[in-house]
Formats: structure tokens, sequence, C-alpha cells
């Protein structure tokens, strides 16, 4: 899928998650943004493994990493 939404991925299937651990921005079914990481072992966002409370996560958007200076 290479559509723009300005970065942010919708998950509509277990394909759509990340593949490894990293740090991500997500939206839940709330409507709120919150920064947690995704844990590729339970294959579920830190935080969300109880979506009663938390919501469902519909959109996430993974966090680069910046790059080391150069100078």
């Amino acid at each position: 899928k290479e559509e723009n939404n300005n970065g942010w991925i919708k998950i509509e299937s277990e394909a759509d998650l990340p593949k490894d651990f990293c740090d991500v921005w997500v939206l839940n079914s709330f409507g709120d943004i919150e920064q947690t990481e995704f844990n590729a072992d339970y294959k579920g966002f830190y935080g969300y493994f109880s979506e009663r409370n938390c919501g469902k996560v519909t959109h996430y958007q993974p966090i680069e990493k910046p790059k080391p200076p150069i100078y």
C-alpha cells in the first residue's frame, strides 16, 4: 500500500502491523493520538492490550530515529 495518509498506516488486518519492535504514534478509536511502542512478540501496542480502557488502535505511524550528526 503506497497511499499518502500523512504517514499514518491504517490497521485493517494483522498484515498491516509492524514486523519488529518499534516506537510509534497511535490513533485510537477515541480519537486520541499517543506515543507508545509496538511489541512484536505479542503483536500489540504497549498499553493497548486491554482495548476496553484505551480504545482500539486504528492507525499507527512509526517514529523514525534521527540520524547522527555529520560533524
